[in-house]
């Protein structure tokens, strides 16, 4: 899909590769698994995949808009060895769908929808891959609780949501933080002078982004309207696209396998090749792949790849 125009670049790619992460509609599902529902917060069950197997328990975490289901052809690969799950997340397939508040989606919301269903399924410090923005869920849980899980694995999901390239901000990112430190300050009559100090950093860079579109507005022409035959995004799926956090600390090992140069346009190739060298120097526990002309779906275009990959990393996780 051409980069969408009318969108700030790491805004733009965000929302093209969920769009392409929906794809056609799936055949009938009749991968042998079981299906159960865990309470993540009262009033709010996600649909849990288990693919069975034995071991440690391995989770995988789809993209933005497709379920658990997008694992069925894949997950199962790896039941001789592990203990196999997918959840679908809160918003998404047969999940529940809260309303679509800042609070609901946030980030750090959806990690603790991953640990909770770690902890009511007992898995006892799991490997958790992520597809997309299944980074984000993945970062989450890696940077606040590094001690829960075994490792992270990133399938083409190392983007801005998943880590934070201080060289090369988002104005999404930093928008999102404003609000947030705003909602505390309003918690009470007098803001610590901390909090303090992080709203005026904040706003001072919201504010720097804002003077820079502006002068590029003025200077350009107006954006044309969006491509025809982009559906409208569901408020539940934007609700997560406008929260993300930024990650920048991931102690613990971490497999991150990119599809590169997915694009015909040069300016996002290169945009993306520099946030994957962020990535890449900013977690010194990861292992970085990369995977020329694969498409975001790299597990399933570059299935013998990937495979390759994650069980040579797992293998080496067991020989240290």
């Amino acid at each position: 899909m051409k980069r969408l125009e009318f969108l700030p670049l790491g805004l733009a790619f965000f929302l093209s590769q969920a769009l392409l992460a929906q794809g056609p509609s799936r055949p009938p599902d009749v991968t042998p698994h079981s299906v159960q529902f865990v309470t993540v917060q009262p009033g709010v069950k996600l649909e849990v995949l288990d693919y069975g197997g034995t071991g440690r328990a391995m989770v995988f975490l789809a993209a933005l808009g497709p379920d658990a289901h997008d694992w069925d052809k894949f997950a199962p690969k790896f039941v001789s060895r592990y203990r196999v799950y997918a959840i679908t997340r809160r918003g998404s397939g047969a999940s529940d769908h809260p309303a679509p508040t800042d609070e609901n989606y946030s980030a750090d919301r959806l990690g603790d929808d991953v640990l909770s269903v770690m902890d009511q399924l007992k898995m006892e410090r799991p490997i958790i891959v992520g597809w997309s923005v299944g980074g984000e869920e993945l970062s989450s849980v890696g940077s606040r609780f590094p001690a829960k899980v075994t490792a992270l694995i990133y399938l083409d999901a190392g983007y801005p949501y998943a880590f934070y390239n201080k060289a090369e901000p988002e104005p999404l990112q930093e928008r999102a933080e404003l609000r947030r430190l705003l909602k505390e300050a309003e918690q009470g009559p007098d803001p610590s002078l901390d909090l303090k100090r992080r709203l005026l950093a904040s706003m001072t860079r919201n504010e720097e982004e804002l003077r820079k579109s502006i002068q590029s507005d003025e200077k350009s022409q107006p954006p044309p309207p969006p491509p025809p035959g982009i559906p409208p995004m569901p408020p539940e799926l934007n609700a997560i696209m406008m929260n993300p956090v930024k990650y920048t600390t991931i102690p613990v090992p971490v497999l991150a396998i990119f599809a590169t140069e997915k694009s015909s346009d040069p300016d996002e190739n290169a945009w993306e090749n520099r946030q994957i060298d962020a990535f890449e120097a900013g977690i010194p526990t990861a292992r970085v792949v990369r995977l020329a002309h694969a498409r975001h779906d790299v597990f399933a275009t570059n299935e013998a790849e990937v495979i390759r990959e994650m069980r040579a990393f797992l293998q080496s996780l067991t020989s240290k």
